[in-house]
């Protein structure tokens, strides 16, 4: 899978760039059978709480920085809301598009694995509404 991906309107798999593909399973009570194991995935979510709902738009500098091959980058949607997330070269050039998706309320995270990105300085930008925010990452291969 190379992007999120709704199955039978329950399970919501977030993908990136994989080597292999998996067959897996869906089975009883949320259980996920796959080649070479299983998990269990709660089958309920309980709403968050109004203090773990993030008052204001926000992208944190990426872990680790510098990096190789993969790195984190969190960030904060305190209303529903259009987000993307996208990687740029030093020349300004779109290398790499994480999120182009609706977002509720909540913090998240996304990786990215530039194992086929060169070493050097690259800049992430996320834009929601009326935010716009842009971060440096190195990687250092």
């Amino acid at each position: 899978m190379s992007q999120e991906t709704t199955i039978n309107g329950v399970l919501r798999l977030v993908a990136g760039v994989f080597d292999n593909t998996i067959p897996f399973t869906l089975g009883p009570n949320g259980s996920i059978s796959y080649e070479g194991g299983s998990l269990l995935i709660p089958t309920s979510i309980e709403e968050p709480s109004p203090e773990e709902i993030p008052t204001e738009f926000a992208m944190f500098q990426n872990y680790p920085n510098p990096f190789n091959p993969s790195t984190t980058i969190r960030y904060d949607v305190p209303e529903k809301a259009q987000v993307t997330v996208k990687i740029y070269d030093l020349m300004g050039r779109e290398v790499a598009e994480l999120v182009n998706d609706q977002h509720t309320a909540g913090a998240y995270t996304i990786v990215w694995n530039a194992r086929d990105f060169a070493s050097g300085v690259y800049y992430y930008r996320m834009t929601a509404g009326d935010f716009v925010s842009v971060r440096k990452l190195v990687l250092m291969k």
